[in-house]
């Protein structure tokens, strides 16, 4: 079993919503599916946000295949963020999202909705992973 295809990835949160957010066309979400083996890649950038009654983590939303029951990690490059910078993620088991974490110099902590960029052109991260589709 082989499939190539795509996907829109889209930033919620973890509790409440955005009252807006806007993609500066930089979005986009690859991946190649071997078995049930799913090699991802993630571009986005935002535009401008309204945070709205969102707080919590920072969830990519969209991948497109459900993982298996078990979590995994991925690798996240990012820029023009507003607080701390992510530098990992993490696939949930059951589902079809990823949870966004950053380094604060001891530990990995979950990205919060506060982190975030609310101008232009913030909020830029690249995502690369694999993971197992249910």
């Amino acid at each position: 079993d082989y499939e190539e295809g795509v996907f829109t990835p889209t930033i919620t949160s973890g509790a409440g919503s955005f009252s807006s957010i806007t993609y500066d066309g930089a979005r986009s979400g690859r991946y190649t599916k071997v078995g049930n083996l799913v090699h991802f890649q993630i571009r986005m950038r935002t535009d401008a946000i309204s945070v709205g009654t969102a707080s919590g983590a920072v969830v990519i939303n969209g991948l497109p295949f459900t993982s298996a029951n078990e979590q995994t990690s991925c690798s996240v490059y990012s820029q023009d963020m507003g607080g701390d910078s992510p530098i990992t993620g993490q696939v949930q088991n059951s589902d079809t999202v990823l949870v966004v974490y950053y380094y604060s110099g001891t530990s990995y902590a979950i990205l919060n909705v506060t982190d975030l960029a609310t101008g232009g052109n913030g909020n830029y991260m690249f995502i690369t992973g694999t993971y197992t589709a249910a």
